[in-house]
């Protein structure tokens, strides 16, 4: 199942790409959600591994959000092909995988999806948001 859905703006101006690979549907919803209302990229969302290793291919996202422990045999496979900036949301904290050199951040859920945004908006060097943001925790 993807879930697709572009952000903001209908400008023709092209926006940076975001892939969040989360298997808990819910969770992944509640992304889309806010991405949907207080972002300033597009965003991908993918339930499984299989689903993001195509998305790497066909969606060619700029920066990859991910929790390591999707459906099918998702690891260090993907990073390890990853030619972009990976961000890991994981139930657990795992240094290994945070120390895994495509990571460039590693959070322990849940965390703000306000830090979240900066942190993906900082992977890409865009101006910071100015649209109302309430307080947020997935």
């Amino acid at each position: 199942m993807l879930l697709s859905v572009r952000i903001n703006n209908m400008r023709m101006v092209m926006k940076s790409r975001v892939l969040i690979a989360e298997p808990d549907e819910d969770l992944a919803l509640t992304y889309l959600e806010y991405f949907e209302r207080y972002s300033e990229f597009e965003a991908n969302i993918v339930l499984n591994g299989k689903e993001c290793r195509e998305q790497l291919i066909e969606y060619a996202p700029d920066v990859l959000v991910c929790e390591p422990d999707l459906l099918d045999d998702f690891s260090s496979d993907i990073l390890d092909d990853a030619k972009l900036p990976v961000i890991v949301l994981s139930r657990f904290e795992d240094t290994e995988l945070g120390t895994h050199p495509a990571v460039i951040e590693f959070f322990v859920k849940p965390i703000l999806l306000q830090r979240l945004a900066a942190c993906i908006r900082d992977s890409m060097s865009l101006p910071k948001q100015t649209a109302t943001d309430p307080s947020s925790n997935a």
